[in-house]
């Protein structure tokens, strides 16, 4: 099979114009939907569990490391209302990154694997993604309300009282709600780059199914 040359490719393209017409406007359209996206903003802050001044006057909180963690641990599973989640590492997926537009998580981050967990700090990851600064900050101070007031409830229930009990602090206090990032101007050339090879490839496709066409009726 002889190869094609560029004067004939771009001849059996030329004949085809209307369908490469077509791909264009499409791929330009594409390019630049992916050039400018919808805004998004994001927040992360980190929820601390701290034991209490005096941990050897509380025999209800043992204040080791490993109990504030498993705390956290169970902080963690009563905001999230039981919903499963899969077993992360301390590198904690941003939550836009999961396709996310508008929602919050909250994390105790993994040190080791998906098979082999080591929870190594009673600290909770909180991120919160919306479509404005405003929505953000709704989104993320709602959640830190609910992951104090459980950690305050979940003690109450068990007995312990409130000069013994652990406490969360937010660090930063006040989380910067930051535009999420990304790079539009090289997802709209990788969008314009897959597109003129598909209109090409559609150009060919069209132009060899009609010249058969055309020799099979001659």
């Amino acid at each position: 099979m002889r190869r094609m040359t560029t004067v004939e490719l771009l001849r059996r393209l030329l004949r085809r114009w209307y369908v490469v017409a077509a791909g264009l406007v499409a791929t330009a359209a594409v390019a630049a939907a992916v050039a400018s996206p919808a805004p998004l903003f994001v927040s992360r802050v980190d929820v601390v569990l701290v034991a209490p001044p005096d941990d050897t006057l509380a025999p209800e909180l043992v204040s080791r490391g490993e109990d504030l963690i498993a705390l956290a641990g169970l902080v963690e599973r009563l905001v999230n209302e039981g919903r499963p989640r899969e077993p992360g590492t301390a590198q904690v997926v941003p939550l836009e990154g999961t396709g996310v537009r508008r929602g919050v998580q909250v994390t105790l981050p993994n040190a080791g694997g998906q098979w082999d967990h080591s929870f190594v700090a009673p600290v909770l990851d909180v991120q919160a993604v919306g479509t404005s600064r405003a929505e953000v900050v709704a989104l993320r101070d709602d959640v830190l309300d609910r992951v104090v007031r459980t950690l305050r409830q979940t003690q109450a229930d068990d007995g312990v009282p409130p000069r013994r009990r652990a406490t969360a602090r937010v660090v930063p206090e006040d989380g910067p709600v930051v535009p999420a990032g990304g790079h539009p101007t090289r997802a709209a050339a990788a969008a314009g780059v897959v597109g003129l090879l598909l209109t090409a490839l559609a150009g060919l496709l069209v132009d060899g199914v009609l010249v058969r066409r055309r020799a099979r009726r001659s």
